[in-house]
């Protein structure tokens, strides 16, 4: 199958030279991550309500940038075999068109999946209140929610797919005739990250379960306070890493005709 060729072409494309990749991904990530340490404590602060909103633009800012910058890069390496230094380049003018083109689509996408999931739930809720079957009416939400998370996610492929034309200079218009008839198999892969994120989602609620239960002394959680946040982070920022190196395998396979070895 395709779907499964091209997911393993992603996955494989992170390790196609694993110290590059590291190179791309280190300097960023630690900038995100000192970010996120130094402004959490001023978010959400009634104390101080203008500087809680000045954190959380700063955040979504260098977020986002470090974000474009890793993404940049990764597309680079993998398309035009460029390589970087333990400081990686910024292409500030590819970074820019990139977020330029996938930040209105991120919101966009965020709020009709928002906006549909409460109007299903607001469906149901009176179907509820209409038949008292609250069995039929809980499976028929997640069933629809699925089938929307579904949808978006398809539909999301195929935008996403294009932002690699960008940090190689490209045209975004030129790869939209390439992706005609990638539909079928962007609509597998979406069902196959749909399962694997229901499978990554129960086992990390199981192990973080763990690390946050009550623990006798001397074991690895007062050991290792900030364990289950490393973890959490290493999982997040691996997950980003495919993400990334999936949307670079599908505009490289379908709009460069590069072959799945």
């Amino acid at each position: 199958m395709l779907a499964f060729r091209l997911i393993r072409f992603a996955f494989l494309n992170i390790f196609r030279d694993f110290g590059q990749t590291i190179r791309i991904f280190l300097l960023p990530s630690l900038i995100f991550a000192s970010t996120l340490v130094m402004l959490t404590p001023y978010l959400g602060s009634y104390a101080h309500p203008v500087g809680s909103k000045l954190a959380a633009i700063a955040l979504f800012g260098i977020s986002f940038g470090c974000l474009f910058w890793m993404a940049v890069n990764f597309h680079r390496m993998i398309l035009l075999e460029e390589t970087f230094a333990w400081i990686p380049r910024c292409h500030v003018r590819e970074v820019l068109a990139y977020a330029v083109y996938s930040i209105p689509i991120l919101i966009i996408f965020a709020v009709i999946s928002f906006a549909t999931i409460l109007v299903i739930g607001q469906v149901l809720f009176k179907a509820l209140i209409a038949t008292n079957d609250i069995t039929t009416a809980v499976i028929s939400y997640y069933i629809l929610s699925m089938v929307i998370h579904l949808l978006t996610a398809t539909i999301g492929l195929r935008l996403f797919a294009r932002l690699p034309a960008l940090a190689i200079g490209t045209p975004v218009q030129s790869v939209f005739a390439a992706h005609k008839r990638s539909w079928l198999t962007l609509l597998e892969i979406a069902l196959i990250l749909m399962v694997a994120e229901f499978v990554y989602t129960f086992l990390a609620t199981e192990i973080i379960g763990r690390f946050m239960t009550p623990l006798e002394p001397d074991t690895v959680l007062t050991s290792w306070p900030l364990l289950p946040f490393v973890f959490i982070f290493t999982i997040g920022l691996s997950s980003v890493a495919f993400g990334i190196s999936l949307v670079t395998t599908l505009y490289g396979h379908y709009a460069k005709g590069m072959p799945l070895r």
